[in-house]
């Protein structure tokens, strides 16, 4: 799908403030982004708000990881 392509986010991201990279979306108008200082903000499609997520993109790929309350996919079930 196209909306997957940072090309695309970028051509079709006018809705968001000036200087915000889209980096990933939710499966609906929502929009994580990269800021111009180096952060990441969550971009409410249908609000309009901006919410930050991590001052840097290392702290905010480190937040992806397994915590101790996640699921554990990767164990033989049987």
């Amino acid at each position: 799908m196209e909306c997957y392509d940072l090309a695309w986010n970028l051509a079709n991201g006018s809705d968001l403030p000036a200087g915000l990279i889209p980096i990933a979306t939710t499966e609906g108008a929502d929009v994580f982004c990269l800021t111009p200082s180096g952060g990441v903000v969550f971009w409410d499609g249908y609000g309009g708000s901006m919410f930050p997520v991590s001052e840097s993109f290392d702290q905010f790929l480190s937040q992806l990881y397994l915590d101790e309350l996640s699921p554990d996919f990767t164990s033989d079930a049987g």
